[in-house]
Formats: C-alpha cells, sequence, structure tokens
C-alpha cells in the first residue's frame, strides 16, 4: 500500500507478521472484578483450548499452567483457579489421570438465574 505524505514522498505501508490463530480474552471476565493472576491463568487456559476438537477444553496439569505463568509449583495458582470457577469462567474435572485436569474454559457468562418468589414455607396464618 502506497500513500502521498504532506511532503510528496511516496511512503510503503506494510502489514506485520499476523498468525491464523489467536487467543480470545473475553470482557466479561476482564471487567469482572477478579484479580490480573486470574485474569493471566485465563489466558494461558484459552491459549490451550484445543481448537481442533471444536470445544472449549483443556487438558492440562496445575503444575503446566504454573510453569506457563512464571511460578515454581502447581499450587500456586489455585487461588487464581478458584476466582474463575467461582465467576463461572472455567469449570474443573479432577479425575484425570497422572494428576492432569480437564479445564472448560467458558466464553460467556453463567445464564442469569430468574429470582424466585418468597418461600412460603415456615409463614403462618394471622388467622384472621
Amino acid at each position: 500500500m502506497t500513500a502521498n505524505s504532506t511532503t510528496g514522498a511516496d511512503v510503503d505501508l506494510k502489514r506485520g507478521r499476523e498468525s491464523p490463530q489467536w487467543t480470545d480474552v473475553h470482557d466479561w471476565v476482564a471487567l469482572s472484578g477478579v484479580s490480573p493472576g486470574a485474569i493471566a491463568l485465563y489466558v494461558v487456559l484459552r491459549m490451550h483450548v484445543n481448537r481442533s476438537r471444536d470445544d472449549d477444553m483443556v487438558m492440562t496439569s496445575t503444575l503446566t499452567l504454573a510453569v506457563l505463568m512464571g511460578m515454581s509449583r502447581g499450587d500456586k495458582i489455585k487461588g487464581y483457579l478458584d476466582e474463575l470457577v467461582t465467576l463461572g469462567a472455567v469449570d474443573v474435572d479432577r479425575s484425570g489421570l497422572h494428576r492432569r485436569n480437564t479445564y472448560t474454559v467458558h466464553q460467556l457468562p453463567r445464564p442469569a438465574t430468574p429470582a424466585r418468589p418468597p418461600s412460603r414455607r415456615g409463614m403462618r396464618s394471622t388467622g384472621r
């Protein structure tokens, strides 16, 4: 692409290197109020979603995730993982072999649950 500058000289604009893959980090996670460490863990988990299976699952160990976040032990990410589970951004299946977990990394927040009417159980009649 060539464009003229104000001096009349041609300027060549070239695109940088591009990747066919990218990592989606969804606004609802980043704006939820979770810690920066939890957001970083969400990014690492999203990076490892297996796109060829067309699902949102990641199968890895907490040690692998911790190392990718610059930590030395898998237990150091527990607090961040707990934040993501509480938020509903990640579900964890801990039944994997060889200390590997399966993480379902959600792209959308949990659906809002409708408010329940107050329970009538335990209410007493006034007899009027």
